[in-house]
């Protein structure tokens, strides 16, 4: 079981870098083209600057990092790997503009249940999580009673 985890795991990972090399190659992409439509008669070290093409790979070097130091530092894991496998997981997630309002239920084996609740903004990947946790008591029925008393 952790063997298919940890899979899962790395695939989920090396997604994650493709779409980060993906949107850095687009914006190295568009700021290239947006040096090359300026006019001939700006220069830099005596070189045309729509000319030059590291000013598009320095720029974009610097906004990843920019972005990485401002919102992807600390890196919140999604997959916990040594954890123990819940019997039952809810996960709700509501829209609302650029907000997402999260809640998350977990049941366990053993009784236990967790209950995490945050909400987070688009492109921004710092959020406070609220968490509850308890465990679950014997209600009015036997275990493997499944009739309603009268």
């Amino acid at each position: 079981m952790l063997h298919g985890v940890i899979l899962i795991h790395l695939g989920y990972m090396r997604y994650c870098e493709l779409r980060i090399v993906s949107v850095a190659l687009l914006l190295m992409t568009f700021i290239w083209a947006g040096t090359r439509s300026l006019p001939a008669r700006l220069q830099l070290f005596r070189r045309r600057l729509n000319c030059l093409t590291w000013p598009a790979i320095g720029i974009t070097l610097i906004l990843i990092v920019c972005w990485f130091a401002r919102y992807a530092f600390p890196y919140r894991q999604p997959v916990i790997i040594d954890g123990a496998e819940q019997e039952l997981g809810l996960l709700h997630v509501e829209k609302n503009g650029t907000a997402f309002h999260e809640t998350r239920i977990s049941v366990y084996r053993n009784g236990r249940y967790y209950i995490a609740r945050n909400d987070r903004r688009l492109f921004r990947y710092s959020f406070i999580q609220t968490s509850q946790e308890g465990f679950l008591t014997a209600g009015p029925y036997k275990t493997g009673d499944h009739t309603r008393p009268t």
